[in-house]
């Protein structure tokens, strides 16, 4: 049995640019692979490429780097991937440990996270309710946070419905950025004004551009 993790790139620190704690210093450690394949995703080198690496190999690279107390794991997907070992070997070492995924797959290892954040891509009525089903099960475990990157007006119809669906949830509402372009196709300003003025959305709802872009522009390992 393989016992390591394909690894993209571990890097830090850094400030958490997304979601309810941005603004947070943290490491980051990206995995290879995903079982998406969106063709607007400003992570596309992590679907292949990158080196497969022991829990304890990873644990060296996040010290050598930072002692910051949040350690975020994306990818990708690292959902894909078994790293309960990778997780409790980081909470064993008082980290707070928080996990980026589209929602497609639950694995056990969730249960062991202080916080999930479930990204998902959705673009019919059989993806939503796929969508509910992961989200669903996540919370029977896990603590979590919702956020939907909005390209245009089908994206935003979905955030809105994402969002009656889980009124209890945090949702954060992101612009999305054609990394080709370097253009924000919806329109950052207006996002930031529908969702302003949407009656629909439920109070935990947050407009919030990634930070780390606006401070870094499109870079890698920030």
């Amino acid at each position: 049995m393989d016992s390591t993790i394909p690894i993209s790139e571990i890097f830090g620190p850094t400030i958490q640019g997304e979601g309810i704690h941005v603004g947070r210093r943290a490491v980051f450690i990206r995995t290879v692979g995903c079982d998406s394949s969106c063709s607007w995703c400003d992570t596309k080198y992590a679907r292949g490429g990158g080196h497969r690496m022991t829990v304890a190999e990873i644990v060296l690279a996040v010290n050598e780097r930072s002692y910051c107390k949040l350690v975020v794991l994306t990818g990708g997907n690292p959902a894909i991937h078994d790293c309960g070992g990778l997780v409790d070997v980081l909470r064993s070492t008082g980290r707070e440990v928080h996990v980026e995924t589209q929602g497609t797959v639950v694995p056990y290892w969730f249960r062991m996270a202080a916080l999930v954040t479930i990204c998902p891509k959705i673009a019919s009525d059989s993806d939503f309710e796929h969508a509910k089903e992961a989200i669903r099960s996540t919370m029977a475990i896990a603590s979590v946070q919702l956020k939907y990157v909005v390209f245009d007006g089908d994206d935003y119809r979905w955030a809105k419905s994402l969002s009656r669906a889980f009124p209890q949830l945090p949702m954060t509402i992101q612009p999305g950025y054609d990394c080709e372009w370097g253009t924000y196709p919806y329109g950052m300003a207006a996002l930031a004004e529908h969702v302003a003025s949407d009656e629909d959305l439920h109070d935990g709802v947050r407009f919030l551009p990634q930070v780390h872009r606006l401070v870094w522009g499109n870079r890698r390992g920030v």
